[in-house]
């Protein structure tokens, strides 16, 4: 079967053409492009290929339109649900991602400048596109090129009537050459005929009746054309329209030839308009004389006024003779600027707008201020008076802060344990409630999965690891699932809150190791304060953080915590006691010895009794409560130790803040990573006893609740899903 023969024709869609020969006669593009400049001489060729290569830009301007019509079609009609499950399956299928979404990014794009070019062109000839040139030759997709040529015209002939008779023109002699070969019988405007017309337009511009009426031509053509008399100056040589789309001729060069030729036309120099960089007119402005007296009053550096001088100067523009007519487009952004800062690139921004905003402005002079913040888009941003609204930025509304819970601890208390519990803690500085973890512990199957990992970690515990004493510390053990649970169970931490002195609710786990006696006679005893004294009486320091422990087994007086009842109402006074005796704290604990807390101490203050707690119950204790341990472990003991801290106002600080303590955002990574803080709620290091590697072996718990990721730094207390 033989191939169709073919032309290829030097028009707008030449790169459709080519695609379409090359789908027709089967081919692969090299084959068919060679093929059609086999029959064509050198500078055919060259004519060809550079059609191509200017008309491929539209068709991938035509693809992106066409995909994001035919996708935005199967949205907005949920066509998807025929066949897919989801959009997201539909997306899926047809690699939204890789294949559609930079088009529909492009095409985005494509039309923003579309628009902007348009709103140019029609600002250069004061009328709308549609009215100037006819639907009947308007193409049904305007073109990115298309525009920018339009543009470009518009530029150097700016009376839209003189430029509509140049393109039916050009218009008419391509159907009128066409011999039915070139493909070119489009009765729609394309680029070659703008180019027809602004090449037509500069020759009539070149006759010999143009250099009679010179001044004429100057006026006609304004500040696009600069027009000087020059004599001696032959008209110039030029070259027909070619059917090769090529950029826009936008000035036309003069020859020089005999003096003695004394009929030769004016030379002619089309110019880009240019914007005023100063207030001073420019040269083919089309501002009148008394509005020239006016723009050369403004600072030249195109420095704003103040409001007083801004407001006198447009009172003289609206009292002038022909008012706010007879200033030019680019001259009245110069003083919409500089007066009151009013912008003057905006969406649907015009020379109208910008009269119609300066006078708003001139009517309400008397409070500038107001109109700046009831107005705010209209002027610069350094000088909006509204700081809220800049302050939200691209949120159109103000965020409502959500409503914080209402505390009242003693309720939470009888909730959760009894009112003679809330009446222990308030008296004594520390409470133990049983039952909390009853639901884990006395239940056979979960708690041998918890003597399991104790037991795991017991075995991979080398206890002269560190430097500092063991005390029956199990001190590789920091995320095990059992503290997982602990530090996000609901009951303990309401109970945590309401026991905290300021009743902060937003509180972050402090990863903490835990208590596991494993041998009968073992040395545990210690006594201490866990902040440092001197700071805590003078700034507070510390006074917030509530120490909480739960006790995994069944504890005896024997072998349990030890602790001075009701020291936190003393321990100011034990201060000033103990001070005057020459003792010094610098330490970020406070360690107890028998000098320190002496006999007469303990029969002023109190002794340090036993406070053995129940299998799953919790101890909850006030910070500056002088405890410890007794001496020796009779028989094992485990317990698992929660230090929540607050979180400040600004989410990153807690309640020991400082330079050497960590932040949330350093405790929800060692949460994520499971690895130990580098020290403890104190501010002291743990350097000393959490040497080595992490254990390699802890497993994240899941999700239990959003109150629960919120405690562990998973989630910020400020997500809705946590606050609600």
């Amino acid at each position: 079967m033989s191939q169709p023969t073919f032309t290829l024709a030097c028009s707008d869609d030449t790169a459709v053409q080519f695609l379409t020969y090359s789908q027709t006669c089967n081919l692969p593009y090299r084959q068919a492009l060679g093929k059609i400049l086999s029959r064509q001489t050198s500078q055919q060729q060259l004519a060809t290929i550079t059609a191509i290569l200017m008309t491929v830009p539209q068709l991938d301007d035509a693809l992106a339109e066409i995909t994001t019509i035919a996708y935005g079609h199967v949205m907005e009609n949920e066509l998807w649900q025929s066949a897919f499950q989801s959009p997201a399956a539909f997306n899926t299928h047809i690699h939204f991602e890789e294949r559609v979404e930079p088009l529909l990014r492009r095409h985005e794009s494509n039309t923003r400048k579309k628009n902007n070019l348009r709103r140019d062109i029609e600002a250069r000839w004061e009328a709308r596109l549609d009215s100037i040139i006819p639907s009947s030759i308007l193409p049904p997709n305007l073109g990115q090129h298309l525009l920018y040529d339009l543009k470009r015209l518009a530029g150097i002939c700016p009376d839209p009537q003189i430029a509509r008779d140049h393109i039916k023109l050009a218009i008419e002699q391509r159907l009128e050459e066409d011999d039915g070969t070139r493909g070119t019988k489009r009765k729609c405007l394309t680029r070659a005929d703008l180019k027809a017309a602004a090449i037509s337009y500069q020759q009539r511009l070149m006759s010999p009746s143009a250099h009679a009426r010179g001044i004429q031509l100057r006026h006609e053509t304004g500040p696009s054309l600069h027009v000087r008399q020059q004599q001696n100056s032959p008209p110039p040589m030029m070259s027909p329209p070619s059917s090769v789309a090529t950029p826009m001729q936008m000035s036309v060069d003069t020859a020089s030839s005999s003096p003695s030729e004394p009929d030769t036309p004016p030379e002619i120099h089309p110019t880009r308009k240019l914007r005023s960089k100063t207030a001073r007119p420019v040269q083919g402005c089309r501002c009148s004389e008394e509005k020239k007296r006016l723009i050369l009053a403004l600072p030249q550096n195109r420095s704003r006024l103040t409001p007083e001088q801004g407001v006198e100067i447009l009172r003289r523009v609206e009292q002038s003779e022909s008012s706010w007519n007879g200033i030019c487009h680019d001259h009245l952004r110069l003083i919409a600027s500089t007066t009151l800062g009013l912008k003057t690139s905006y969406s649907g921004s015009s020379h109208d707008s910008l009269i119609e905003r300066a006078r708003f402005c001139l009517q309400h002079a008397d409070n500038i201020a107001e109109v700046r913040r009831r107005r705010y888009e209209w002027f610069a941003a350094p000088i909006q008076n509204n700081a809220v609204r800049a302050s939200l930025g691209m949120a159109k509304y103000d965020w409502e802060p959500l409503k914080l819970p209402s505390i009242v601890p003693q309720e939470i208390f009888e909730r959760f344990a009894s009112r003679n519990d809330w009446k222990s803690y308030m008296t004594d500085g520390t409470v133990n409630i049983d039952g909390i973890f009853d639901y884990i512990l006395d239940d056979a199957e979960l708690e041998s999965y918890v003597q399991q990992e104790f037991a795991m970690y017991q075995w991979h515990y080398h206890e002269k690891g560190n430097s500092g004493k063991n005390l029956g510390w199990q001190r590789n053990m920091w995320f095990s699932l059992i503290q997982q649970i602990t530090r996000q169970d609901l009951p303990y931490y309401a109970l945590m809150v309401a026991a905290r002195p300021d009743n902060n609710h937003q509180l972050i786990s402090f990863p903490y190791y835990t208590k596991n006696t494993s041998r009968e006679g073992e040395s545990t005893g210690f006594r201490h304060i866990d902040l440092n004294i001197r700071k805590f009486v003078e700034t507070g320091a510390g006074a917030k953080i509530v120490q909480g422990a739960l006790s995994i087994l069944e504890e005896n007086r024997d072998n349990c915590t030890i602790l001075v009842k009701g020291f936190h109402r003393v321990a100011k006074q034990w201060y000033r006691d103990v001070s005057a005796r020459g003792h010094r704290f610098n330490d970020d604990t406070t360690n107890i010895t028998d000098a320190v807390y002496n006999a007469a101490d303990k029969a002023k203050y109190g002794k340090l009794v036993p406070v053995p707690c129940n299998k799953g119950g919790i101890r909850i204790t006030r910070p500056e409560i002088i405890h410890g341990a007794t001496p020796k472990a009779v028989g094992r003991r485990q317990a698992v130790f929660n230090w929540w801290v607050g979180i400040r106002p600004n989410h990153q600080d807690l309640d020991n803040a400082g330079p050497k303590n960590e932040t949330w955002s350093d405790l929800s990574q060692h949460h994520r990573d499971h690895t130990a803080p580098k020290g403890t709620t104190s501010g002291r290091s743990s350097n000393a006893y959490s040497t080595g590697k992490d254990f390699p072996a802890t497993v994240h718990l899941p999700w239990i609740s959003n109150i629960g990721d919120a405690l562990q730094g998973k989630q910020r207390w400020d997500s809705p899903a946590v606050v609600l």
